[in-house]
């Protein structure tokens, strides 16, 4: 139930964004709702992103254009800083939170 309701407020707040467009919007919220799923994000990286990934083959610039691809906009991974220092926004005020640092 929980997660309906992220689901629910991140597809509220995607489409009510003027700056997407429907189709973007789409692929957006397809993306969020298969990140909890091995076998949806399989689907959306395409078999040659899995069979390299699988092999050991794949680069962080084949991640980062697949993920720009996916999504439709701008973005790199951040090289050269510790994991731990990862931080996930799964909701609306991890994002307002991580604006105001």
């Amino acid at each position: 139930m929980r997660r309906e309701g992220v689901e629910h407020r991140a597809q509220s707040q995607t489409t009510s964004n003027k700056s997407l467009g429907f189709d973007e919007a789409a692929q957006v919220l397809r993306v969020f709702s298969a990140r909890r799923s091995h076998l949806a994000m399989a689907r959306l990286l395409g078999p040659l992103l899995v069979l390299r990934f699988l092999t050991r083959r794949l680069t962080v610039k084949q991640i980062e254009s697949k993920a720009i691809e996916l999504l439709g906009c701008t973005g790199g991974a951040v090289r050269g800083c510790a994991p731990e220092l990862a931080f996930d926004i799964d909701y609306p005020s991890d994002y307002r939170y991580v604006l105001m640092r």
